[in-house]
């Protein structure tokens, strides 16, 4: 995946250029004309992305079919799949009889695949993971080396299954 391509928001990152969306890094389902109507909106976040202007990005001016309906369609699924509001939008704002504007804040994704979210969990766990070494250094005295083992190694594991 392309990082240049990628962008991310809440729990969600996507790439721009295949329509790929992920929650937490795990791939989530969205068929191929919300996915498209998605990258339109968080590649122009914070503008109003028109009816017309979706209509020729998803359709196209040679296939004919109804639009409005296709459309609505659309926004309905990305609103569930992202657990979305239209009366309280987190993500897809409608303004009416006008088109559609990506609310939710949009970052790249930085180099070496980690948003600025991924980064703050990683140092976090980074400080979980001292104090857990500091407190097994402290506890040597008493015998409990291999439970605090344990939970050393289990604490770690869970990390770097919740970041990876």
């Amino acid at each position: 995946m392309d990082l240049a391509s990628r962008r991310s928001f809440g729990t969600y990152d996507i790439d721009l250029t295949t329509g790929e969306l992920r929650r937490g890094g795990v791939p989530v389902p969205l068929q191929r004309q919300p996915a498209l109507v998605l990258t339109c909106l968080v590649g122009r976040a914070g503008t109003l992305v028109r009816r017309e202007e979706l209509q020729a990005a998803v359709w196209g001016d040679r296939v004919h079919v109804d639009f409005d309906r296709g459309l609505n369609y659309c926004i309905r699924q990305l609103r569930e799949t992202l657990d979305d509001d239209a009366r309280s939008p987190q993500f897809i704002e409608t303004v009416a009889r006008q088109g559609y504007r990506f609310v939710a804040p949009v970052a790249s994704c930085q180099p070496g695949g980690q948003s600025g979210r991924s980064r703050r969990v990683v140092a976090v766990a980074a400080v979980v993971t001292a104090v857990l070494v500091a407190s097994l250094a402290v506890d040597r005295t008493t015998g409990r080396d291999e439970r605090h083992h344990q939970m050393a190694v289990a604490v770690v594991r869970a990390l770097h299954d919740a970041i990876f």
